[in-house]
């Protein structure tokens, strides 16, 4: 039986690893990847099906990646608002960066 504090402890360390992955995916370019088990990205490869087979024959595991494109949200600039900001002037849920993240 899981207590609230492994459940509570495994939530931080898979928050810790996107975190990472957040991190290792946001500078690659446009490709496929490996993900080893290590967490480790490798590539891009040309046939990554050939590369995840030498993987596998090595006796790792490996997850397959496609990167296709990165898209950022476009920062709102407080003079879109006429000097009003949001949370102090109006619900900061109104403004549009609070519909990007789900608020």
């Amino acid at each position: 039986m899981l207590t609230l504090n492994a459940v509570l402890e495994e939530n931080r360390r898979l928050r810790a690893a996107l975190l990472s992955m957040r991190r290792q995916f946001s500078g690659a370019p446009a490709g496929e990847y490996l993900l080893l088990d290590d967490g480790t990205l490798d590539g891009p490869h040309e046939d990554i099906e050939q590369a995840a087979q030498d993987c596998a024959d090595e006796g790792c595991a490996c997850t397959i990646i496609r990167v296709g494109a990165r898209h950022e949200p476009e920062s709102s600039d407080l003079a879109d608002y006429y000097g009003l900001r949001p949370g102090v002037d109006f619900p900061a849920s109104l403004a549009p960066s609070a519909l990007l993240r789900g608020a």
